[in-house]
């Protein structure tokens, strides 16, 4: 599997599981400040740019487990 698919189903993982501690889910306001809440569950900017600037560094690291090919 390519780094960058793994990363995208992290994303979604995280969104899911984090997602699940919201008042918007039915529970006590928790990590609300992770997200904006419309029709689709999006991160909140902090978080948004986090993970996009970890999303560039991907494939920028030789891996001594993966080599590239």
């Amino acid at each position: 599997m390519k780094a960058e698919d793994f990363f995208e189903l992290e994303k979604i993982l995280f969104k899911v599981d984090a997602g699940s501690y919201t008042a918007d889910a039915g529970g006590i306001e928790s990590l609300d400040y992770l997200f904006k809440f419309g029709k689709r569950l999006e991160l909140a900017d902090s978080p948004k740019n986090k993970i996009e600037a970890l999303k560039s560094q991907i494939g920028t690291r030789p891996s001594k487990f993966y080599p590239r090919e």
